[in-house]
């Protein structure tokens, strides 16, 4: 799990504040067909200064519940 997030680490980003934020979806949330799976995609954004933190989740279906497969988050982060 820790290579995973070895960039957001390295980089030293905070997104702690986005916890206060609502977020706002840049597309709406939709059922896409991935691999042969029902997959739901959201897409959408915070309002983080200097940048919009966004953020791409999918989800797979999982009898009536929805599973987290894949999640890309984009912030600033400090340049070394």
């Amino acid at each position: 799990m820790k290579q995973t997030f070895q960039s957001f680490i390295d980089g030293q980003a905070n997104i702690s504040n986005i916890s206060s934020m609502d977020a706002t979806f840049t597309t709406p949330p939709q059922i896409i067909k991935k691999l042969g799976l029902n997959m739901l995609e959201v897409k959408g954004e915070y309002p983080t200064s200097p940048i919009k933190t966004t953020f791409e989740l999918q989800y797979a279906a999982d009898g009536k519940d929805w599973k987290l497969t894949s999640i890309q988050v984009y912030a600033a982060i400090k340049r070394k």
